[in-house]
């Protein structure tokens, strides 16, 4: 399964855990005014988030501003843009879909196996970007065992 790996801060371990995964995903919203500076070293394609407060996400600015940081990404490199079904002028497009919080934590795990595209882990325990993520290493972990298993039948 495709993992995408959301980074919500600068630091450099983030980044470089971030740059094995096979998307990833800059949170524009909770790094702040800074996030360019990562932009030009992502060494995967990329999504670029600004999640709106009442969207769960941490932009407390103006619509305008928060719809001209994604096109920035956009002209930076990034590949996508993460938009909730409920922002306005959505385009449909094909979804990543699954459950949220520690509930959804086997649905995120298993959404790959059942049609999307990839499924977000976290860079680190302790650096989720939501409830129920996981890690990079420990899904990357699961699914190599799960493989194993597979493979032993």
């Amino acid at each position: 399964p495709r993992l995408c790996t959301v980074i919500t801060s600068l630091d450099e371990k983030c980044l470089d855990k971030a740059n094995i995964s096979d998307i990833i995903e800059v949170r524009i919203d909770i790094i702040g005014e800074s996030w360019t500076s990562i932009a030009g070293r992502l060494k995967r394609p990329w999504i670029a988030c600004n999640r709106r407060k009442e969207e769960g996400g941490m932009w407390y600015g103006d619509e305008e501003r928060r719809v001209k940081e994604l096109l920035k990404a956009l002209q930076l490199g990034a590949e996508y843009v993460d938009i909730e079904l409920l922002s306005p002028q959505i385009n449909m497009a094909p979804w990543v879909s699954f459950c949220m919080g520690e509930m959804g934590i086997v649905s995120r795990i298993l959404s790959p196996f059942f049609g999307s595209k990839f499924t977000y882990t976290s860079t680190d325990e302790g650096l989720e970007s939501a409830a129920g993520q996981v890690s990079i290493e420990n899904l990357r972990e699961f699914y190599k065992i799960f493989q194993e298993t597979l493979e032993s039948w």
